[in-house]
C-alpha cells in the first residue's frame, strides 16, 4: 500500500490519500493537486530516500520542484510505501523500515540507490559515472530514473520550441523547472527512437527532417507539413507527451507517471482520445508482471465522465453474457478496473477537501460527485441560471 498524509504544507491544510494504480486529483487552481504530485515524485526518488536515511539535507530537492517555501512550523508529512515510512515532523525528516534496525534501514536505502544507478548506467551504455559527465541528456535520464516516477508538467507545451536547444538552455542556466528539463531530455531521446510518430486521433504524424521537427497534418486527401514550433498548442502539447510516454514504457524507465492537466489545449473529443491512449498503455503494461501507476491532475469534470465510461465498461464486461457487446463499445484495453482507481476532489470547501469521489457500492463516480465537482468549477453559471429563470417568469 502507498499512502501519503500531509498537514499544513503550502496550500494543503490536511489530506490523507491512498495512492492506487490509477489516481486522479481534480479541483481548482491552487488547491494542492500539483503539490501532492510533486511530493509523491520526491518520495519515490531513491536518492532522496537514501539522503533521508543518512540524515543529510533532505529539503534541498524541494527547491528543484519550487515547493521549498511551503514548509511551516506545523507542517507534517508521512509517506508510507509498503514497509517503508518517511515522516517530516517538528522541522525534521526521519525514516524507518518494519523489522529493520536503523543501521539495516540505512544500508538497504543506500544499496537500493547504488544498485539502481549502476543498472541505469549500464542500460544507457556507460560503465561508471565519470563516463556520463558532460552528456546532458543521458545524465538527466540517469538521475530522473532514480525517482521511479516521471512528472510530465503542464509547461510541456514548450517542448516543441525548446527541445532542440536543450544543451544551450543548460549552458545558459535558463531558469526552467527541473521537471521540464528532464521532460525535454526524454523528448530528445524519443525523437531518435521514433523518427516518424503517428497520432491517429489527430490525423497527424511527427517527422524529423534535416534535424527539424514537422507535423504532417492530413485532411481528406490533402496533407501539409508544418513546423512543430508553429503548430497549434494542442499539437505542441500532445505529440511530445505521447512520444515520451511510449519511449519510457518501451524502455521500462519508470513505474509511475504524473500527467498534469491531460486536457491541456485539447478539444473535448481529443481529450477523450488522449485518455484512451493513456488507458491503453496502462492496461498493456499492467497485463505483465511489472505494472505502472498513473497519476492525473485535472480541472475538467469531463475527464471524470470519460473515466466513468471506462469503469462501467469494466464492471459490465465481467458478466460473460455481455463481455462481447461491451468490448465492441469500449475496447478491453480502454476499460478501467474500479479496484485500481482512486479519485479525489480537492478544494477549499471543507466538505469536498480530499473527498474520494468513487462510490463504494456502485464502484462508479456517482452523479452527485460529478455535480459537486461541476459546482466547484461552474457555480457562477448556476447562479446566473437561477436569475435567468426569474427573468423569464416576469
Amino acid at each position: 500500500m502507498e499512502r501519503i498524509i500531509v498537514k499544513k504544507f503550502g496550500p494543503i491544510q490536511e489530506v490523507d490519500i491512498e495512492i492506487k494504480r490509477f489516481t486522479v486529483f481534480i479541483g481548482t487552481q491552487g488547491c494542492g493537486k500539483s503539490t501532492i504530485s510533486k511530493l509523491l515524485t520526491i518520495c519515490r526518488d531513491l536518492y532522496w530516500r537514501a539522503v533521508v536515511a543518512m540524515k543529510d539535507n533532505p529539503k534541498d530537492i524541494f527547491r528543484m520542484y519550487g515547493i521549498d517555501t511551503y514548509f511551516k512550523p506545523t507542517t507534517y508529512i508521512e509517506y508510507i510505501d509498503g514497509e517503508l515510512t518517511i515522516k517530516y515532523s517538528k522541522g525534521k525528516f526521519s525514516g524507518e523500515m518494519q523489522g529493520c534496525s536503523e543501521k539495516e534501514y540505512r544500508s538497504i536505502q543506500n544499496e537500493l540507490f547504488v544498485s539502481t544507478a549502476e543498472s541505469m548506467l549500464h542500460t544507457l551504455g556507460f560503465e561508471n559515472l565519470d563516463d556520463i559527465k558532460g552528456n546532458i541528456t543521458e545524465s538527466r535520464i540517469l538521475f530522473a530514473n532514480i525517482k521511479t516516477l516521471m512528472y510530465i508538467p503542464a509547461e510541456r507545451i514548450m517542448a516543441g520550441q525548446l527541445s532542440s536547444a536543450l544543451a544551450s538552455l543548460v549552458v545558459a542556466k535558463v531558469p526552467l523547472s527541473n521537471s521540464l528539463m528532464e521532460y525535454l531530455s526524454f523528448f530528445e531521446k524519443a525523437q531518435k527512437e521514433f523518427p516518424n510518430y503517428k497520432v491517429p486521433f489527430l490525423n497527424a504524424e511527427l517527422q524529423n527532417r534535416d534535424n527539424e521537427k514537422y507535423i504532417k497534418v492530413t485532411s481528406g486527401t490533402k496533407s501539409e507539413l508544418v513546423p512543430l514550433s508553429v503548430c497549434s498548442s494542442g499539437l505542441q502539447s500532445v505529440f511530445p507527451m505521447l512520444m515520451v510516454i511510449d519511449y519510457c514504457v518501451k524502455n521500462n524507465y519508470f513505474d509511475a507517471f504524473v500527467i498534469e492537466e491531460p486536457e491541456l489545449n485539447l478539444y473535448p473529443t481529443n481529450q477523450r482520445e488522449l485518455l484512451h491512449f493513456v488507458l491503453q498503455r496502462y492496461n498493456k503494461v499492467n497485463n505483465k508482471e511489472d505494472g505502472i501507476n498513473v497519476i492525473l491532475t485535472t480541472h475538467s469534470p469531463y475527464t471524470l465522465s470519460i473515466l466513468n465510461v471506462a469503469l462501467m465498461a469494466s464492471i459490465v464486461a465481467e458478466d460473460k453474457d455481455f463481455t462481447e457487446e461491451v468490448n465492441a463499445i469500449v475496447p478491453k484495453d480502454e476499460q478501467l478496473n474500479p479496484n485500481d482507481l482512486a479519485i479525489y476532489a480537492l478544494s477549499d470547501d471543507d466538505q469536498l477537501c480530499c473527498k474520494n469521489l468513487l462510490d463504494e457500492k456502485t464502484k462508479l463516480i456517482g452523479m452527485n460527485a460529478l455535480d459537486a465537482v461541476s459546482d466547484i468549477i461552474g457555480s457562477d453559471f448556476r447562479k446566473l441560471q437561477q436569475l435567468y429563470l426569474k427573468h423569464l417568469k416576469k
